[in-house]
């Protein structure tokens, strides 16, 4: 198995146990908080569904809606089969419930994508096994996951089978680029030029041509690649061809060589970046230390999730902490394997260092309604207690039942924010949810460089919830929240990219031996 393949399988444990409470900014009603909105509301509207009073308070009359609300998330008992009309049951209370309580219904397809997969599911039922005794619960798993496939969304989870997309970088070295005193890209031996705004750079998109940065022998260097989106379902295939670390695929591409005036093309082999290939840290017992190493303080973060006390003193600590750390030259934040929990830690942390109020650049809508929060409160009990999870849940002013669903989405931009310290962010592709929203802060202070891989890029339907399907018992875990870049586009399995693509061992090399 390669280490690629095993990080995937622990970014799959890690997952069923992240919460993202994005929570800090309430809403009071008829007083949203919009601020400096510049992005496209109606853009956004087309991006929620939009309920009725009415249909709504007909759900609330539903068998299925009081069916969820006797669902015992401990039960152990789960069935190896069930009858066909048990099935039947199981999928029509799914899709009911995906309506009227999961976040991303509308982004990923709304009406149409979701009752087509459901006729799809039931047309298959009813023809392999109508007629049959039974359905194995695994067959019926493999059916849901199966129609499922178009959400992209690292949060949502069918039993242990997720349903977000992985981004990997894959590069040639067959060319090495530097950048010139005038901003090109030139290889070393000047033969090709490529003028600056005629090549994207380190951007957050998927299968497009770009040149990415690293850093060899001291110096920033460029190699031509793309970043590869894949599904769970497609990386499942290619695992049974050839280790995903051993994958290489060609990509022909067409660039204008100013060197010599000339339009010219190159085929390319790409495969997976040396970034992926030194290896993933464990998660650690201690959420939180600060050393010192080589004359420069070091922040080790793992988790954003206080799931013990001490965890929160750990936490409290962390953002405590950054009131001593203002006078610093230099101070390096290892944010590896952080998959995430609270936002308000790192925000915390923020103020005092900083001594400004730090705003998040998202746009946050919270999915109000009763089975909503039915299944929220239900994932918030089982990971936390009942009086922590009402704690939490207070604090979510958005979670009070809306009338129509959705109260009005939160937004207040930022300003870049003045920073003297030079401040090393490192990263790795097991950071995800609050601990992207991590990276999202930072990206706007000044003097800030982040070194790793890309994170997971799971972030943009988070505040987890969870139930069971009620005869199968199968379990589903989705986000009831949506968070959304100021631009509405969604990078969901893309995440936050680094400044530098570089592997643990270099990263180790460079900044903490």
């Amino acid at each position: 198995m390669s280490k690629l393949t095993k990080k995937l399988l622990m970014i799959f444990c890690l997952i069923l146990l992240v919460l993202v409470v994005n929570s800090l900014i309430p809403i009071t009603e008829g007083n949203p908080v919009i601020a400096g909105n510049s992005f496209d509301e109606d853009q956004l509207r087309e991006m929620v569904y939009v309920y009725t009073e009415e249909e709504l308070n007909e759900f609330y009359e539903s068998d299925h809606f009081k069916t969820l609300k006797s669902i015992d998330l401990e039960t152990t008992e789960k069935p190896e089969e069930i009858s066909y009309n048990k099935a039947i049951e199981d999928i029509e209370y799914l899709f009911e419930i995906l309506k009227y309580s999961y976040a991303g219904y509308q982004l990923f397809g709304g009406d149409e994508n979701f009752l087509e997969a459901r006729g799809k599911i039931i047309s298959e039922l009813e023809t392999s096994f109508k007629n049959q005794d039974d359905i194995t619960r695994e067959e019926l798993i493999n059916m849901i996951y199966q129609e499922l496939g178009f959400i992209n969304d690292n949060h949502f989870f069918l039993e242990d089978r997720q349903l977000g997309q992985t981004s990997i970088l894959f590069t040639s070295d067959r060319y090495k680029f530097t950048r010139n005193s005038e901003g090109d890209f030139q290889t070393k031996d000047e033969e090709i030029l490529i003028v600056e705004d005629e090549i994207k750079v380190n951007q957050p998109e998927t299968d497009t041509l770009q040149l990415w940065p690293t850093i060899s022998d001291g110096e920033t260097v460029y190699y031509p690649g793309v970043l590869r989106g894949f599904s769970p379902q497609e990386l499942e295939e290619i695992q049974q061809e050839v280790n995903i670390q051993e994958k290489e695929f060609t990509r022909e591409w067409e660039f204008t060589n100013k060197a010599e005036n000339t339009n010219e093309s190159a085929e390319l082999t790409l495969s997976v970046n040396d970034a992926y290939g030194g290896g993933y840290l464990e998660p650690a017992d201690d959420i939180y230390n600060l050393t010192e190493r080589n004359g420069v303080k070091v922040i080790e973060l793992r988790s954003l999730a206080p799931r013990e006390d001490e965890d929160e003193k750990q936490l409290q600590k962390f953002a405590e902490d950054a009131k001593e750390l203002q006078d610093e030259d230099k101070i390096i934040i290892d944010i590896r394997a952080n998959s995430g929990g609270s936002s308000e830690y790192v925000e915390g942390w923020m103020k005092n260092f900083t001594g400004e109020e730090i705003s998040r650049d998202l746009i946050t809508l919270h999915l109000s309604t009763k089975s909503s929060r039915k299944v929220f409160k239900d994932n918030m009990v089982k990971m936390y207690g009942q009086q922590r999870a009402e704690e939490i849940i207070d604090m979510l002013a958005g979670f009070e039942i809306e009338p129509r669903g959705w109260p009005e989405p939160q937004y207040v931009s930022q300003d870049k924010i003045s920073n003297d310290t030079e401040i090393i962010v490192l990263i790795d592709q097991m950071v995800m949810s609050a601990g992207e929203g991590f990276v999202n802060n930072f990206r706007n202070m000044e003097n800030v460089e982040i070194y790793g891989t890309n994170t997971i890029g799971g972030y943009t339907v988070g505040n987890v919830g969870s139930t069971l399907l009620p005869n199968s018992k199968i379990s589903l875990i989705f986000g009831v929240s949506l968070f959304l870049d100021a631009d509405l586009v969604i990078r969901e399995g893309i995440g936050r990219l680094p400044d530098y693509w570089l592997d643990q061992h270099e990263i180790n090399e460079l900044f903490l031996d």
